[in-house]
């Protein structure tokens, strides 16, 4: 085999949109000159191959570390690197303990390969651009320096905020991701080139062609749904909660990173996801934001099975099938249930169920918030299926740290966020 430079990456999976619009905001805003990278997880490489080594030996490397299958990590905050040709600007990665396992394997399993010297450790970090006239800044928070006496990064970085503000402020800045993700693939590159990857879910190689294939992403995705994101059983009995599942809205799937190819799919998996939950007695509430447009509301109601409390969302239509907030006492603990948690009085002092903000400002509105008082119920921070009301007030009781999403198999390590200061 012809030498070349090599790596090994995980994919941005369902993120991949959302990292593009992040990239293309970042070079809109950015001073000076900067050049976009290919938004991925680098887990070694580059490296050259040692003579005599063929692409099966590539291949059948990064297939035995793939074993270990699908691996979680968080997006969380700005990073930054000095690289050969200019500081680095990306995501931030908080890898979680599979993640590292499966990055050590690569490096093992590619030391008969390629050598000692030639691998580098992982960076963590998802890198947008290249900016090679920036210099690294103390921290990323907004200098107070007129602007100009201020280094060119530092004038970049003025507009980056490291996370959302307590409250909504214009021009505040950039906001980081902070999103929990699934590695479901890892690739192969020759220079900046897929040549093949690996399918962690599916546990399969596939081919230049298929590494790139939308209808081999739809089997991936599927995969994922049915081996892992909805293997376990819900845990508790009715009734249940769940939020913003918004049927037929196509556009959704890449604003909030869903693991579903199309509207279509998407459409009738949360059905069938949410009937695997609920039996035609049980009591859901649903907080909102059923469906993309008022005259699919009969059809997909009578897709869904239980009895159907609805909270309305800022999506649904008014009508006497919906309330605007419910009150419960549930062993003691008072809650608020309402779609957007900006519209909760702020002389309720018991815990607000919510949905609306989706996975879109989880470090403000994560999953659970001790501090806030607050549990976010929106399809995509609890898997796309409804939990039990129970099951909430239980962790109500005994959490004692915020977490960023439901509890999922194999993810616990990356739920926990960082500590908020108040100036954030």
């Amino acid at each position: 085999m012809e030498t070349s430079s090599w790596s090994i990456a995980l994919t941005p999976s369902t993120a991949d949109w959302r990292l593009r619009q992040l990239q293309r905001e970042v070079m809109e805003r950015a001073p000076g000159e900067v050049s976009p990278i290919p938004p991925i997880l680098t887990l070694t490489g580059p490296f050259t191959s040692q003579p005599g080594v063929e692409f099966m030996n590539l291949q059948e490397a990064v297939a035995s570390a793939g074993v270990l299958g699908p691996v979680g990590y968080l997006l969380d905050g700005w990073g930054w690197r000095r690289g050969m040709e200019g500081w680095i600007l990306g995501c931030r990665v908080v890898p979680s303990t599979a993640l590292i396992t499966l990055a050590d394997t690569l490096h093992r399993m590619m030391l008969p390969l390629v050598g000692d010297d030639d691998l580098a450790p992982p960076h963590w970090e998802v890198p947008l651009v290249r900016a090679p006239g920036f210099q690294p800044p103390e921290s990323l928070t907004a200098p107070t320096a007129p602007q100009k006496d201020q280094s060119l990064f530092s004038r970049f970085t003025s507009w980056v905020r490291p996370r959302e503000p307590a409250s909504f402020e214009v021009n505040a800045g950039i906001p980081p991701l902070c999103l929990p993700l699934e590695g479901l693939r890892l690739m192969l590159l020759a220079g900046e080139q897929p040549v093949g990857g690996y399918d962690l879910v599916l546990q399969t190689w596939l081919n230049r062609y298929r590494s790139t294939s939308q209808e081999a992403w739809s089997d991936t995705l599927a995969g994922y749904r049915e081996r892992i994101l909805w293997s376990s059983p819900r845990r508790g009995g009715p009734p249940y909660l769940i939020s913003d599942l918004h049927l037929g809205h196509a556009d959704i799937i890449q604003y909030c990173s869903r693991p579903f190819p199309d509207r279509s799919t998407m459409n009738q998996a949360l059905i069938v996801g949410w009937n695997q939950v609920i039996s035609p007695g049980d009591q859901v509430l649903f907080l909102g934001d059923l469906c993309g447009s008022p005259t699919q509301v009969p059809e997909f109601l009578s897709a869904l099975s239980g009895a159907i409390t609805w909270v309305q969302g800022n999506h649904d239509p008014s009508s006497g099938e919906v309330c605007e907030q419910l009150t419960l006492t549930v062993d003691g603990v008072d809650l608020l249930l309402v779609h957007d948690p900006a519209d909760a009085p702020p002389a309720f002092d018991g815990w607000v169920v919510h949905g609306h903000t989706h996975n879109r400002r989880l470090h403000r509105y994560p999953f659970l918030s001790v501090r806030g008082r607050t549990i976010n119920v929106s399809a995509e921070v609890i898997g796309y299926r409804p939990v039990s009301l129970s099951s909430l007030v239980a962790m109500i009781r005994t959490s004692d740290q915020d977490l960023l999403v439901f509890p999922l198999q194999g993810a616990e390590d990356i739920c926990h966020p960082e500590p908020l200061s108040d100036q954030t």
